[in-house]
């Protein structure tokens, strides 16, 4: 049996989405053509799949950081403003529903030499609990001091949940979204032991340049320990 499940990122158009998702596909069958287990990240949407269950678990291995290489003045202004953002969209993205636990939001960061706006994003899982998604967020918060500190922006990415944010950079869309869509019904035939579940989560936007900015591609095999790569943008 094998467990699928595509992801995309809350606040995309639905073409967006269809395309990052085949596009995703695509790659995965190229460069992980005999594997058990693999996952895609990329800057719009997620895909993973594997021989084991996972859906309902929270996972937060392998894992992919990233951030912007410019510093910020007040280091421990911007901590603390940015803990607070993320805390506020970490509680709203756990309450989210069964089909969408995502939440955006900004905040002010003032200082006596430097002022400016911080835009946040964080996403779980739909499948995970609203506990399991404050957890998942609260260690991808964790790692911002290992990876992102001091910086002006940062990635932490799980194949459970994931975390950006930019100091004046409005890298996501402010639209409400739409109903998600639903599951495709199961196949038949020789594909009746794949279980597939697509979740993809879109909003009503224009976009007319499609920029990936980033592809971490992280491969499985079992009895392995999980490998782990540091990027930035």
């Amino acid at each position: 049996m094998i467990n699928e499940i595509a992801l995309c990122r809350g606040d995309v158009e639905l073409d967006i989405c269809r395309s990052c998702v085949n596009d995703s596909t695509r790659r995965l069958s190229q460069l992980c053509p005999n594997n058990k287990q693999a996952i895609g990240w990329y800057d719009y949407c997620m895909l993973r799949y594997s021989n084991q269950s996972f859906l309902g678990t929270m996972d937060t291995r392998p894992a992919c950081y990233m951030w912007n290489t410019n510093n910020v003045s007040d280091v421990v202004q911007f901590n603390q403003d940015l803990r607070n953002l993320l805390d506020g969209l970490r509680g709203r993205a756990g309450s989210g529903g069964s089909l969408c636990k995502f939440a955006t939001g900004n905040t002010s960061f003032t200082t006596a030499t430097d002022f400016g706006t911080v835009y946040g994003l964080v996403q779980c899982t739909p499948d995970l609990s609203e506990q399991l998604c404050s957890d998942c967020l609260i260690g991808a918060m964790q790692e911002i001091g290992s990876c992102c500190v001091g910086y002006r922006g940062g990635r932490v990415i799980y194949p459970s949940c994931n975390l950006r944010y930019e100091l004046d950079d409005p890298f996501y869309n402010e639209t409400t979204p739409e109903p998600p869509l639903s599951p495709p019904p199961a196949s038949s035939g020789k594909d009746s032991n794949r279980t597939r579940t697509i979740i993809i989560v879109v909003v009503p936007t224009v976009i007319f340049i499609i920029v990936v900015l980033c592809i971490c591609i992280f491969l499985r095999k079992k009895k392995r320990k999980p490998i782990e790569e540091f990027e930035s943008l």
